[in-house]
């Protein structure tokens, strides 16, 4: 993160919010697009997370998932 992170400075000021988290096997950056999203709009999604995280929000996330998955959403 951090050579990205001095690749695109606009991104600093969520990245210190994302780690407060630690890493999982999916969240919702990996539900809502992947590859399609930009590093700047993922680490903005993430670090919305890490605000508002909750085990109902946890929830959708896992449901969300195996449809993520199946369906290559976001996949190069």
């Amino acid at each position: 993160i951090k050579e990205q992170t001095a690749k695109y400075p606009e991104s600093k000021e969520y990245v210190d919010e994302l780690l407060t988290v630690k890493p999982g096997l999916t969240g919702p950056w990996q539900v809502g697009g992947r590859s399609q999203i930009g590093f700047v709009e993922r680490v903005k999604i993430d670090a919305s997370y890490a605000k508002k995280r909750s085990i109902l929000y946890d929830l959708v996330i896992i449901l969300k998932t195996p449809l993520a998955v199946l369906t290559s959403k976001g996949a190069y």
